[in-house]
């Protein structure tokens, strides 16, 4: 018999993010990407994944912790060449909280 506490059942979510995107989106594939690194991740938990898009973000972003931020990605594939697709935050710099 399997037994699930509530806080131990909740999966991971992933949120896409691409420069052509809109915060108003869910971010929930790349087809409905956020615009923003921040918009991907408002709302994340630990154990969640941002996808990023190739581009160039100019932002500032405060990571999360367990929040993974990973970038490098070509959002009409899905593919990731970190070489290739390049992702570069051109903002403030990056905050931990």
């Amino acid at each position: 018999m399997a037994v699930c506490a509530a806080a131990l059942c909740v999966s991971a979510a992933n949120r896409y993010v691409r420069p052509d995107g809109n915060d108003s989106n869910t971010g929930d594939k790349w087809s409905n990407a956020k615009k923003t690194i921040t918009g991907g991740l408002s709302g994340r938990a630990a154990g969640d994944t941002v996808f990023v898009a190739a581009g160039t973000y100019t932002e500032r972003v405060s990571l999360k912790d367990g929040v993974s931020i990973l970038g490098g990605y070509n959002a009409a594939t899905g593919e990731r060449d970190i070489d290739q697709y390049k992702t570069i935050l051109d903002g403030t710099g990056l905050t931990k909280y």
